[in-house]
């Protein structure tokens, strides 16, 4: 039997398993689309450190976290727009983790398995969370990956994640950029607000 745990919301046959929660939030991403950038030149020699995103925390399958906070904004930057050459181009993956903590040790009624689900208003595909500016860039959207690549689906379970049967932390590594959903993008600002909710199996 598959459990969904969202806010407030608790499932009673998994309380002995694992602790009452808050099991949602939302993430709302920001880029910008511009209608051209700078040149970048790098000395030989130097080093280039990109911090590389926000990092969202699931106690145990109980609090929701993204750097102290149950909601959270990631800036996915800035793309020229000539970089979007025709749909489907994507603009620089901006990384953010989500850690599963404390989860409990194997045994009968113990969930195997772990899913996050990102829902959100799509634009020309089910994978594009369109840009809610209706003032802001045109013909673009947010695309996220998983850490095999594979487009993240809205509403959908995705790849199941395995707890390990000793319990303990899991790390599931994103990606989020900015995407062209077809030819003829326009420069102006980007925002997608996505809610993510975790399952048990």
């Amino acid at each position: 039997m598959k459990v969904e745990i969202k806010k407030v919301l608790l499932i009673a046959a998994l309380l002995t398993a694992i602790p009452s929660s808050v099991m949602a939030g939302t993430i709302t991403f920001k880029g910008k689309v511009i209608d051209a950038g700078c040149t970048v030149d790098i000395d030989a020699g130097c080093t280039v450190d990109i911090d590389a995103g926000c990092t969202v925390d699931i106690d145990a399958g109980c609090t929701v976290d993204i750097d102290g906070n149950t909601d959270e904004t990631i800036d996915l930057g800035s793309t020229p727009k000539g970089d979007f050459t025709s749909a489907g181009v994507t603009g620089a993956p901006k990384s953010f983790v989500i850690n599963l903590k404390g989860c409990p040790v194997a045994g009968t009624g113990v969930p195997t398995m772990a899913y996050v689900k990102f829902s959100g208003t799509t634009d020309s595909k089910n994978t594009y969370f369109k840009n809610s500016i209706t003032t802001g860039a045109t013909n673009v959207a947010v695309l996220l990956k998983d850490e095999k690549g594979n487009d993240i689906i809205n509403n959908d379970g995705n790849e199941a994640i395995a707890i390990p049967t000793t319990g303990g932390d899991i790390a599931v590594n994103y990606t989020a950029r900015l995407v062209a959903t077809a030819t003829g993008v326009t420069s102006g600002d980007v925002q997608s607000v996505v809610t993510y909710t975790v399952s048990y199996n």
